[in-house]
């Protein structure tokens, strides 16, 4: 099984053996040649390269610890809905979603630069695409 692979994952779906995106396996990453593992979306099974989903070190050790969802299945990691997805951001540390409306305290705007949700500032610290400013 895949390292990627969340425990919960529903036995309703099959994961799926080859990369939505170059639609290589983890034989070979049809755009680099080489072996690399997929990752597997924990609501649906599609897959991706690490590298054809353009994933930071970040995002992988996210991925391993909270499971990663597809853009189709997305949802907002505090409420758990997809509803009103133009308020839902993206965080660049672990590519979870959250309503801005979700947040402690909320955000009335989205950012336009680099996001990084308090979980991930906490646990990068420098090393978040966008650090705690003390």
């Amino acid at each position: 099984m895949c390292v990627f692979c969340v425990k919960r994952r529903s036995p309703q779906f099959q994961l799926s053996d080859t990369c939505d995106f170059c639609h290589g396996t983890k034989a070979e990453n049809k755009n680099t040649g080489k072996a690399e593992e997929l990752i597997n979306c924990r609501d649906c099974g599609r897959s991706g390269h690490p590298t054809c989903l353009k994933f930071s070190q970040n995002i992988l050790i996210s991925a391993k610890r909270h499971g990663w969802q597809c853009i189709e299945c997305k949802s907002c990691a505090v409420c758990g809905t997809s509803e009103n997805d133009a308020k839902l951001l993206f965080c660049d540390d672990c590519d979870r979603g959250f309503h801005c409306y979700c947040l402690i305290p909320a955000l009335l705007n989205p950012p336009e630069d680099e996001w990084s949700c308090e979980q991930c500032q906490r646990e990068f610290g420098d090393k978040a695409s966008n650090p705690l400013r003390r």
